[in-house]
């Protein structure tokens, strides 16, 4: 046959099964109750953090807790969100100095109250 003599493979066209049928193959339904499962508990817990119950040290160390037992199922979204939350809360941790002090410390070049 030619495309054995130019090293082609001949593949059979009522073959349902191809050798890339295991990467597009659906997810089981356990990944997707996991996957679920985990989504469910990382809103519950960011949704937790929220209410006044939850005092920093709580939401951080639940944070902690459940960064190292749990895959993040929101991985792609939350790469970029925790791009912006950082360079935001530097600037509003900025808006919370005392001008004076900080005008103060850096005239003097005493970092010091």
């Amino acid at each position: 046959m030619v495309l054995q003599t130019i090293g082609m493979k001949r593949t059979n066209p009522l073959s349902s099964r191809t050798p890339d049928a295991h990467r597009h193959s659906p997810q089981p339904k356990s990944a997707q109750l996991q996957r679920l499962y985990r989504q469910v508990l990382f809103l519950a817990a960011a949704g937790f953090c929220l209410t006044p119950w939850a005092s920093p040290p709580v939401a951080l160390l639940l944070g902690i807790v459940l960064a190292l037992t749990h895959e993040n199922p929101f991985h792609r979204i939350s790469r970029l969100a925790a791009r912006y939350l950082l360079q935001a809360s530097v600037i509003l941790l900025g808006f919370g100095m005392d001008l004076t002090v900080v005008l103060r410390a850096g005239a003097n070049g005493d970092f010091s109250p």
